[in-house]
């Protein structure tokens, strides 16, 4: 709590549910913790919050602490380009991340199909349902053999589910040259779930402002040194840090 200038209570909550949740003691748990605090005052987060979101996040994605620097710095590129928040990201992105998993995609990948998503829904967790959505029925087989049938594969020569973002720019570049009849035709016959179908939708009807998404997604960074860096130069930042230095001492 003294090295991140964090509230000494949120601190001893944040490291009670990542013992829980991950199953980390000792070193590892202040390694954790340290890395989630430290990203939150970056960015203004609750620490609680993105504990509890970060634990259930690496769980979803099936990753190791080792990957909470990059599970965070993707989740802050997110909120840069989607619309929506880190506390309603904090709330939402457990709903995609098992789906995603499953399809074989990455954080980045789940994380910038959701941003492009929150341009088209009502809120982030009508966006993280069509996320979801969408990667459950990525696999499904009406799906790969209706791709098939204009010539896309979804698996590379490995056997390996191809990145997402790729497919789809495949597919919009195939429904640039139908006529919307056809493409029409090819999406009944894909069927799937509504988040699937909302994206080739979209795609039939703008996918500019989606690819945008994606692209700005791709082009933007996030710096967590820099980022903490940068708030703890703001007073009041500065000022809960030394105050809760102070607390803790």
């Amino acid at each position: 709590a003294f090295t991140i200038g964090s509230e000494i209570n949120k601190t001893t909550a944040a490291f009670y549910d990542a013992q829980s949740a991950l199953g980390v003691y000792g070193k590892d748990t202040a390694a954790f913790v340290k890395q989630v605090g430290e990203f939150s005052i970056a960015t203004g987060a609750d620490l609680n919050d993105s504990i509890n979101s970060a634990t259930k996040a690496l769980k979803a994605f099936g990753l190791e602490t080792s990957y909470t620097k990059q599970l965070l710095e993707s989740n802050a590129r997110t909120v840069q380009v989607g619309i929506t928040t880190f506390r309603e990201l904090d709330k939402v992105q457990t709903e995609y991340a098992g789906a995603a998993k499953g399809a074989g995609q990455s954080v980045d990948t789940a994380n910038k199909v959701f941003a492009a998503f929150t341009s088209i829904a009502k809120d982030s967790v009508s966006a993280a349902t069509m996320t979801k959505t969408a990667f459950e029925g990525l696999t499904q087989k009406g799906t790969i053999e209706g791709l098939k049938r204009i010539g896309i594969s979804l698996y590379d020569s490995n056997g390996n589910m191809r990145d997402m973002s790729k497919i789809l720019e495949e597919v919009s570049g195939k429904f640039s040259k139908m006529t919307p009849k056809q493409i029409d035709e090819i999406i009944n016959k894909i069927g799937g779930p509504e988040g699937l179908r909302n994206l080739f939708v979209k795609l039939k009807t703008g996918s500019e402002d989606f690819f945008k998404t994606l692209q700005a997604f791709d082009n933007s960074s996030f710096d967590l040194t820099k980022a903490l860096k940068n708030a703890q130069g703001d007073i009041t930042v500065l000022g809960g840090i030394v105050r809760n230095r102070w607390n803790v001492v």
